[in-house]
């Protein structure tokens, strides 16, 4: 009875990642301002000048594309299906946005972010906090790859 109780649970995780593993018809991209640019699928970091954009190309493995993959659908994001703007009560200026795009086979939609506000709308605090624990996921990964510790950065001046 103990082993039926331990099995049915772990045969249902299993078949659950193995099922959102497949599916690799999900596509990021992730834009910071106007400032950096990720592009998960084409693997392009690009970062964004006044005199010319830098494209650098990163690797990413099967494992830490599939970490990816399992950590949308961990945190939900599959239940946000359209374009959204997480509105926040910071009254700092200028706002600057972080662009989460998720490109699926069929459909494509846009999640706007401030990262430096705390403060959300409380309708969409849920939704917020598990947006920026996404993106930090994929910083996490990003951030370690020495082609983007090595790039310049952008020098685009926000008033």
């Amino acid at each position: 009875m103990i082993r039926l109780f331990f099995c049915i649970p772990l045969f249902w995780l299993t078949s659950c990642s193995s099922n959102k593993i497949k599916d690799n018809d999900i596509e990021f991209i992730i834009q910071e301002s106007q400032s950096y640019k990720y592009d998960l699928q084409q693997q392009t970091y690009t970062v964004l000048k006044m005199r010319g954009d830098t494209t650098i190309h990163f690797n990413l493995s099967k494992n830490e594309k599939e970490q990816i993959v399992n950590e949308y659908y961990i945190f939900g994001l599959k239940n946000i299906d359209q374009d959204i703007t997480i509105e926040d009560n910071c009254n700092n200026m200028p706002k600057l946005y972080t662009t989460l795009q998720i490109n699926l086979k069929n459909h494509s939609y846009s999640i706007l972010i401030d990262d430096d506000c705390t403060d959300y709308k409380f309708a969409l605090k849920n939704n917020a906090q598990k947006i920026k624990m996404f993106l930090q996921f994929i910083y996490t990964i990003l951030k370690e790859k020495p082609e983007i510790k090595n790039a310049p950065i952008s020098d685009i001046m926000y008033l």
